[in-house]
């Protein structure tokens, strides 16, 4: 009923436009066409932006950029983009580099990681003794359930939802800060 009454309306006011003016009626699109240019609609994971607090130097910094690095990595696992990952960690953290590299695996074999994004639960960060940018953040989490699919026998597996718990060595430098080293218990 709502619609029809809309309608009626509609098409009112199209007659009283196009008849007050004396000239043609207005012309109307063709719902059979594709307008040429039609508008971006992105679909899939979205890349997470940096908080301000993570460019702190301070211990909310620490703990923000600990935050922005899983959410990252959550990122890098529904996308297979390790692009940015990669750039967050120092060169010697080995871990952080292995996790990079089993996604990017996944990638070249032609698989996909369904599910497996960590939440994290509660984050702790205390300087570490002598320093003045280098901070331990403790990182209790829950990681979903998790498939490899496509990626052949030696990659695709199931791991089960966990809670887990992260220390990570983080430094703060002229570029921001980065993983140092990331320990999982």
């Amino acid at each position: 009923m709502r619609s029809l009454l809309a309608s009626i309306l509609v098409a009112g006011l199209l007659l009283a436009t196009g008849c007050s003016h004396g000239g043609d009626p207005p012309a109307v699109a063709d719902p059979t066409r594709t307008p040429a240019t039609s508008p971006s609609i992105r679909t899939g994971p979205v890349a997470p932006a940096l908080p301000a607090a993570a460019r702190r130097p301070t211990k909310a910094g620490a703990i923000a950029f600990a935050k922005y690095y899983w959410a990252v990595a959550n990122y890098a696992m529904a996308s297979l983009d390790t692009q940015r990952l990669t750039t967050l960690a120092t060169a010697e953290c080995g871990q952080c580099a292995g996790a990079a590299n089993w996604i990017r695996d996944v990638r070249q074999a032609g698989g996909r990681i369904v599910g497996g994004a960590s939440h994290i639960l509660s984050a702790e960060a205390s300087l570490l003794h002598g320093t003045r940018s280098r901070w331990l953040v403790e990182l209790r989490s829950r990681e979903d359930r998790s498939h490899v699919v496509g990626a052949g026998p030696r990659l695709d597996r199931t791991y089960p939802e966990a809670r887990a718990t992260d220390l990570m060595v983080l430094i703060f430098a002229d570029s921001g800060w980065k993983v140092a080293s990331w320990k999982s218990r």
